[in-house]
């Protein structure tokens, strides 16, 4: 049936009935309706047409005084109706409401402007939002932007993006025009029936009506899905929700749509924080051994949803039916999979499908990629995802995989005094990682830049294939790169060596972009290795391959050496097809160390207390290391200058008769002090002169000048020279 469209009429008033019929008007607008049902319609993309066949749809049923049916439209430039238009939608015909201009329909601003003018023009007991238009659930949106997650705009070439936080966001502000989370949100659109996409909304709306699997070009059945609303305007969100999934499985299974594969179902929203919980529990019990051969085909058996077209669902499709896997491996610990099921049970309504694609869809998709590449590609902005952050699915993901070549993130660092103004605190931020870090946390004195390139010119190296060049780099105005060709070799090597007694850090930025992929099984990998000789051996500090997809700074310590040589390399294999890959390295510095300690490694905590330290200006790094053993960057350093000589101390404290203890002075050269060993009330236990104090230490093997073992306790120590002194504590045990 063709659909009119017809503006408001203008009506015009005699004074002296104005205020009449502004009381009828105002006591009319603020009864409140049974339903207000808002369409938003995105056809400024391959949607255009359906955009039509939809809304005549929708006028077959039309609104009625207690269910209102509004809808913001929008269409391609090239359509006769180029510009977004709000409708209200009447039985055979659209009432145009206003014709608003180019609009952006992936500005949150523009969505959410519309829910506030049918909040307010149409107030109801309950309010369903549908949005319609393509939909790729979760994924992020790729730069430049371009269609992902939901509503495409391609005028503006925008999108509204789940990964991003912005779908998320729209709902949240949406709930605070409602004053109310939305009764009942329909995702007419394909994919959106995922577990990360119920749990980005699951705090703003009460249910949720998506497919897990692709939604044929026909879409929704707008006469059957508006039907039972208009008919029985009483009806409740859970009653309508459970109508639409029923009409939609009909309207495909030989009904209005014909015959085709659907699946669609009704997500109970107030019931996912307690099913996530659950299955946090249960992940964090089953992780340890995800890589049992129970799992591995169970991921190969479970059902699985094309992301293409309408198809056979095949194994490596990367979204499966997240129950049916549960159900798959429940086996693997019976009882901790009781409490999930008993959870889903409450929070699917109503799951129906058609067809012989998805015969064990049951409701709701999740994430899992078939081969850990793909899990790379995309994991780092899963992290982002309410999903990925209460439930621990990444690192049972990771486990899975058992493939984990992720570097953890570079943390920052920061110091705060505290007492003493030899005692201070080192804090640094907590890292994520898919498999939990510990921290690695390291002291540097008298650091001294010896050396920075910033590849202008080859003169401070040897090189194969590597050179300047101006197309791409972190600082003006060059940048050495590798070249981008089949079985390259390149190689670029400092010609002279560096001394660095005390070890050092080499510092550069890179920007890569190498080939990485899977074929016939097996990882096709062109490679960018950091190299660093040692004796005559060259040694790999680190490998790099994929996209790097802009500029970073990496940071490595080297180890001591008086002979050190630097090396950076890339190899590629007989095919190379990224027209713009390749290595660029810019800004190299190496910085030695006059002194260096590691304080503690393999520690668990962000913060750590430094006490006693010796006068002098100090740097503190720390790196993060995860379960696979993968080292993230060196931190940048943080400083602190200590201006109060240390008290004396031993290592160890207390010590032991067998072992006896060194003890450390800290003090002025000039002094030349000695040191002495006092009991408490004050008897000189043992007397060192300044030539026995070598590098600002001592060994006392616990004996006094009568070279007789002392007794277990508690000792002072001084080290005094002509003006200076400083008073220490040491213990002793037996």
């Amino acid at each position: 049936m063709p659909i009119s469209v017809t503006a408001r009429p203008k009506i015009y008033f005699k004074f002296h009935i104005i205020p009449l019929l502004f009381l009828i008007l105002f006591f009319t607008s603020v009864q409140a309706r049974d339903w207000t049902i808002m369409v938003y319609m995105c056809g400024d993309n391959g949607m255009n047409d359906q955009v039509y066949q939809d809304l005549s749809e929708m006028t077959t049923i039309g609104s009625t005084s207690q269910v209102q049916i509004i809808a913001q439209v929008d269409n391609l430039p090239s359509d006769s109706l180029p510009t977004v238009r709000r409708y209200r939608v009447q039985k055979d015909r659209l009432e145009l409401i206003a014709d608003l201009g180019e609009k952006n329909m992936a500005d949150l601003k523009v969505v959410l402007d519309f829910i506030r003018f049918c909040r307010s023009s149409y107030p109801a007991k309950y309010y369903c939002l549908v949005l319609w238009d393509h939909g790729c659930g979760w994924y992020p949106l790729p730069q430049p932007r371009i269609q992902t997650s939901i509503i495409y705009d391609y005028t503006n070439h925008d999108s509204i993006s789940v990964a991003d936080g912005e779908f998320s966001e729209l709902l949240a502000e949406t709930k605070k025009i409602l004053g109310k989370k939305l009764n009942l949100l329909v995702l007419d659109a394909c994919l959106m029936g995922q577990i990360e996409v119920a749990s980005e909304v699951k705090d703003a709306a009460e249910i949720l009506v998506a497919s897990e699997a692709l939604v044929p070009g026909d879409g929704f059945p707008y006469i059957e899905s508006f039907k039972p609303v208009v008919k029985e305007p009483e009806i409740t969100p859970k009653e309508f929700a459970q109508e639409i999934v029923k009409v939609y499985a009909d309207s495909y299974n030989g009904g209005s749509q014909g015959l085709t594969p659907v699946t669609i179902s009704a997500i109970n929203l107030a019931k996912l924080d307690n099913f996530n919980t659950e299955l946090s529990e249960l992940f964090a019990y089953i992780k340890d051994f995800a890589r049992d051969s129970l799992f591995i085909n169970a991921r190969k058996q479970v059902q699985t949803f094309a992301e293409d077209n309408i198809r056979p669902p095949i194994p490596t499709d990367d979204y499966i039916d997240l129950y049916d896997f549960l159900i798959k491996t429940q086996v693997a610990a019976p009882g901790q999979y009781g409490p999930v099921f008993q959870a889903f049970d409450s929070l699917v309504l109503i799951c129906q499908s058609v067809g012989d694609y998805y015969p064990n869809a049951r409701g709701l998709a999740a994430w899992f990629p078939d081969n850990y590449l793909r899990f790379k590609e995309r994991a780092k902005s899963y992290e982002n995802l309410d999903f990925a952050k209460k439930t621990g699915w990444l690192g049972f993901l990771n486990q899975f995989y058992n493939s984990d070549d992720l570097k953890p993130e570079m943390t920052n660092v920061r110091i705060s005094k505290v007492g003493s103004r030899n005692n201070f605190t080192v804090y640094w931020d907590a890292v994520y990682d898919f498999a939990g870090v510990t921290y690695e946390l390291t002291e540097i004195a008298q650091d001294t830049l010896v050396f920075f390139d910033q590849a202008n010119s080859l003169d401070n190296w040897d090189t194969t294939f590597f050179r300047p060049v101006t197309n791409r780099s972190f600082s003006p105005a060059f940048s050495f790169f590798s070249g981008n060709v089949s079985n390259l070799n390149s190689r670029l090597e400092l010609k002279q060596p560096i001394s660095l007694a005390k070890g050092g850090l080499l510092t550069f930025y890179a920007y890569y972009s190498t080939e990485e992929n899977l074929q016939d099984g097996k990882f096709k990998r062109d490679v960018f290795y950091v190299e660093v000789k040692k004796d005559t051996i060259w040694q790999k500090i680190d490998s790099f391959y994929g996209s790097s997809r802009f500029w970073s700074e990496y940071r490595y310590f080297l180890d001591n050496s008086t002979n050190c040589r630097i090396r950076f390399s890339y190899k590629s294999d007989s095919s190379v097809n990224l027209p713009d890959g390749g290595i660029y390295i810019d800004d190299i510095k190496i910085i030695k160390f006059g002194h260096k300690r590691m304080i503690v490694t393999d520690y668990p905590d962000t913060s750590f207390n430094v006490f006693n330290v010796p006068k002098d200006i100090y740097s503190y790094a720390v790196m993060a290391k995860d379960g696979f053993g993968n080292k993230g960057m060196v931190s940048q350093f943080s400083r602190i200058s200590v201006e109060r000589y240390a008290e004396p101390y031993s290592k160890p404290n207390p010590f032991f008769t067998e072992t006896g203890c060194n003890i450390y002075c800290d003090y002025p050269p000039a002094e030349e002090p000695k040191l002495y060993i006092y009991t408490l009330s004050g008897e000189l236990v043992k007397k060192f002169e300044f030539e026995e104090i070598e590098n600002n230490e001592v060994y006392w093997d616990g004996k006094n000048q009568k070279q007789k073992e002392v007794g277990s306790g508690i000792y002072l120590v001084l080290v005094k020279g002509k003006n200076f002194s400083r008073l220490g504590k040491i213990a002793k045990v037996k």
